[in-house]
């Protein structure tokens, strides 16, 4: 069950790497625009380090934001697939709502006041769901 909850928990793991990325983007552009002064620069340089550099390296950062982005979309899907193949409806709700659309379980209410399930059973039935998505992962690796 360890694999299955690791590669479910990527998906949080990588969520908070994006958001950890776009802060520090968020920093260094912030730090950038409060250190470049335009105004002194010569209008023909053959230095190096300029503000247009520096502007090529955010650039860069975003690139690097952009590919978290699509390896953290590409990642959901492939899981989301995956969970789409476990035969129990209730389990495949409860790991796309966990996992897929970061919902903490202890926030899952909604998901058991409509199953008619205590929070409790609703624990009871995620390491269920847990070892479905174990086996569906055996089935497909």
């Amino acid at each position: 069950m360890s694999e299955a909850k690791y590669l479910l928990q990527k998906i949080a793991f990588l969520d908070a790497e994006i958001n950890s990325l776009i802060r520090e983007h968020e920093s260094v552009k912030s730090t950038l625009l409060k250190a470049t002064d335009y105004s002194n620069e010569p209008v023909a340089t053959t230095k190096r380090n300029t503000s247009e550099d520096k502007l090529v390296k955010l650039a860069d950062k975003s690139s690097e934001i952009d590919d978290k982005v699509d390896e953290l979309v590409d990642f959901k899907i492939k899981m989301g697939d995956y969970i789409n193949e476990i035969e129990d409806i209730k389990y495949r709700i409860i790991l796309r709502e966990h996992y897929i659309n970061g919902v903490p379980l202890y926030k899952l209410s909604d998901v058991s006041d409509v199953m008619r399930y205590s929070e409790r059973h609703l624990h009871r039935l995620h390491g269920e769901a847990l070892l479905a998505f174990q086996k569906v992962l055996k089935d497909v690796m």
